[in-house]
């Protein structure tokens, strides 16, 4: 038996004490050689027993070494993981031991998995590696290799239900391994239930519907979606958001010139959106994938952003297990209630991989930077809606039109004495009366104080009693509670910002808004970047963070003079179509982007701050369409604002001191800015690239590390009346394949020239006054040297 290959290093490796197996523990007859991973199900090691055999062992969730466990849901899922991979046998799927019953816990036992997941391996193209060494034969063996597997899946009754990169192994010898079955189910004819799972960008439109009908098809999106994660350099937007509106370009489109027309084809069928119109089975499907050859000059592709993908799962590196004989059968632990779907968190945050430099005549394009905060698998509840209609992202999907009749109906009662005593005798004759009814459909304000000075000593209480339309106030102090809104209530902190009321959960948002017409003001909201649980032992026990937000807005929520970070991912998540109001909101210091808007969702957002984000201040996608007036944007770790998809109107803000690019704008985004001032950037101030679009009038752009402007392939904006000036280069770079229309500017005192074209742009240059730039101040061709 070789040793583990040290290259795959462990995730996060057990302090002592603190009831994580570590190197040298026992676990059962098997001896830990690393801590591999922590998830929302469990725990993931590498390990041997005496005689040296090695072997993956995946633990339940809570499971603490040396102390003894009651099965739970963890250990369900466990059982039906090894049910599903005792019915399997492919060499292309991974297979399983059987189960062990160690402390009174569940324990999975795996084959160790030879080779890196191709999430693993995608994350390095930033080396140089676009498509992670998968030439048109390398993919087309691959898909048919994964297609096998899920057939051999299929076959034994079941669905993957989860096909990403992270879940797929390389071999060194280059053939695949399909890993992680904790979302497999039976397959059936109907959906499978209200709570399901689902992973943007992988996961098929059945999977986000209660009377969806998932079968092999659903399988095939995945798998296709791997491969246009390859082909592309980023995964299909998510279903939802194609579902509303959204565009997606074809791999056919895309991979033109370096793929075969016939596996490009295959692709883009995989990916039809609606499940009628993918082919029935996965061999159905792979009779359409023939193995041509790409055409003999193959084209140099445009950079693409390459977003995040859910990270990866470290893997163990070992020879091939012997056979291990186990004394426990799956059906040994004794199943408790059938759990909920398990969402894994990653067991490591993958650094987000970026583009390829674009090939350009020109010196200054700035590199495209990546779709931040793709969020790994995660919880949906599924819903009975059309394939046009508006679908849930994740989370519940409000009844509007319910929530609408019953604040209609809250607004009417108690408007005046004889209201008040209708609604008395109402309640008398009901026989709701007495203090618990006054409480619950007639008092209007409460009192929350977590020192135990008010009605209530917790959020959560209050709006368990507290009418709709009811105003919270909340005194000073930290409210370790996770919020949600289901109701329109208004939640008021101090009017002292020095003695504010903070929302800190331990775990989870702060604050998810699912209510109509809901308000929140002068609160602080903090999302920690990790949560701490008790142990058996009464040790702490550090969770890894999920990445999830610190606010999510799934409705029309008013938000006023609040406070808003996030050590664990972004700021806030506008979805689901929501409209919401935020004012004088200051959000900082995220981990994440500072605000999310997407899946079709809109909202105002005037006289905030968006201040040091990792990533993007603002990002726009999913068909999203926000308003964002009279704020400031600064120190962004990677663009101000990002459109990638959807459009908006931006006006009389200031976009300053950005890592990336002020502003830029891709996948079709359409937005209006007016009247900004995008300046300090590290690269351009404007960046329109891959379809972007948009209409750009009266903004300063001003000192910024690259060009004032940038149009590069594909891109199309029309430019009037912006003051571009004192900028690193040129005022305008007009790239190869941009497009649009640049008229009545003033481009004075940049480092280079005024504007300079391509030969093949097509951009229409009109009447803009140039001066004081580089000679000549229009320039036209390739520069020297470019």
């Amino acid at each position: 038996m070789g040793e583990l290959d040290t290259t795959l290093r462990p995730v996060a490796p057990a302090a002592s004490g603190d009831g994580l197996p570590g190197p040298g523990d026992r676990i059962g007859r098997w001896q830990v050689e690393a801590l591999l991973g922590q998830g929302g199900c469990g725990l993931v090691c590498a390990a041997r027993d005496g005689d040296g055999r090695a072997v993956t062992l995946k633990l339940p969730k809570g499971f603490v070494v040396g102390a003894p466990g009651r099965p739970g849901e963890a250990d369900e899922l466990l059982r039906r993981e090894a049910e599903v991979l005792e019915r399997v046998r492919h060499p292309n799927v991974i297979a399983a031991h059987g189960l062990e019953k160690v402390e009174g816990r569940a324990v999975l036992l795996l084959e160790p998995i030879e080779g890196e997941s191709l999430a693993a391996r995608l994350g390095r193209d930033r080396a140089g590696e676009r498509d992670a060494g998968f030439d048109n034969g390398a993919l087309t063996a691959l898909l048919r290799d994964l297609a096998e597997g899920l057939e051999a899946v299929h076959a034994a009754g079941y669905l993957h239900g989860d096909v990403k990169p992270a879940n797929l192994f390389i071999r060194p010898d280059g053939g695949p391994l399909l890993a992680d079955f904790g979302a497999a189910e039976p397959r059936a004819e109907g959906g499978r239930g209200e709570i399901g799972q689902a992973t943007p960008g992988y996961a098929a439109i059945e999977q986000y519907q209660s009377d969806g009908r998932e079968g092999p098809w659903s399988d095939l999106y995945g798998l296709c979606a791997v491969a246009y994660r390859i082909v592309t350099g980023r995964p299909p937007p998510p279903a939802p958001s194609r579902a509303a509106g959204e565009a997606m370009s074809s791999a056919a489109r895309i991979g033109h010139g370096r793929y075969a027309p016939a596996l490009l084809e295959a692709i883009d069928r995989g990916l039809t959106l609606d499940p009628e119109g993918r082919p029935r089975s996965l061999s159905a499907w792979l009779e359409t994938l023939e193995d041509g050859r790409p055409p003999a000059t193959l084209a140099a592709a445009p950079a693409q952003s390459l977003p995040e993908d859910p990270p990866p799962k470290a893997a163990v590196v070992s020879a091939p297990p012997d056979p291990v004989a186990l004394p426990i059968s799956p059906r040994d632990v004794a199943p408790p209630p059938p759990p909920a779907p398990c969402v894994p968190e990653p067991a490591a945050t993958e650094p987000p991989p970026s583009a390829d430099p674009a090939p350009s005549p020109l010196p200054d394009s700035p590199g495209p930077e990546p779709v931040d905060d793709l969020p790994p698998t995660e919880r949906v509840v599924r819903r009975p809606v059309a394939l046009d209609a508006e679908l849930p992202q994740a989370g519940v999907a409000p009844l509007r039109a319910e929530r609408r009749e019953r604040t209609r109906a809250a607004a009417g009662a108690g408007r005046s004495s004889l209201g008040f005593l209708a609604v008395a005798v109402a309640l008398a004759v009901l026989g709701f009366g007495g203090w618990e009814g006054y409480l619950r459909f007639i008092k209007s304000e409460w009192r929350v104080d977590p020192a135990g000075g008010g009605d209530a000593a917790t959020v959560a209480e209050a709006l368990l009693r507290a009418r709709d339309g009811a105003t919270l106030y909340l005194a000073p102090g930290r409210y370790a509670e996770s919020i949600v809104l289901n109701s329109p209530v208004n939640l008021v902190g101090p009017e002292n910002p020095e003695t504010p009321a903070v929302i800190q959960p331990p775990a989870g948002p702060c604050l998810l808004s699912k209510a109509a017409g809901a308000s929140i003001s002068r609160l602080v909201l903090v999302r920690p970047a990790a949560a701490e649980s008790p142990t058996a032992g009464g040790a702490a026990l550090a969770t890894a963070p999920d990445g999830g937000p610190c606010v999510v807005i799934a409705e029309s929520l008013r938000v006023e003079d609040s406070q808003v970070s996030s050590a664990a991912g972004p700021a806030v998540v506008i979805r689901d179509g929501a409209d919401p109001a935020l004012t004088r909101v200051s959000v900082g210091d995220a981990a994440g982007a500072g605000i999310i808007v997407e899946g079709g969702a809109r909202g105002t957002i005037g006289e905030s701050t968006i201040r040091a984000s990792a990533k993007s201040g603002i990002l726009v996608r999913g068909g999203a369409a926000p308003t964002v007036t009279g704020s400031r944007i600064e120190a962004s770790g990677q663009a101000g604002i990002l459109l990638a998809g959807g459009g908006g109107l931006f006006e009389g803000n200031e976009i300053v001191g950005s890592a990336a690019s002020a502003v830029e704008v891709r996948e079709g985004a359409d937005p209006e800015l007016r009247g900004n001032r995008l300046a300090g950037s590290q690269q351009a101030g404007l960046y329109v690239y891959d379809g972007g679009l948009g209409r750009f009038a009266d903004n300063e752009i001003e000192g910024n590390g690259f060009s004032g402007v940038v149009v590069a392939a594909e891109g199309a904006p029309a430019l009037t009346g912006n003051r571009i000036s004192g900028n690193g280069e040129h005022g305008i770079a007009l790239l190869d394949g941009g497009g649009g229309q640049v008229v009545g500017n003033q481009i004075a005192d940049n480092k280079g020239h005024g504007i300079v074209r391509a030969q093949s742009s097509t951009t229409k240059v009109g009447d803009n006054r140039l001066s004081g730039n580089q000679a000549p101040q229009l320039q036209i061709g390739r520069l020297p040297g470019g």
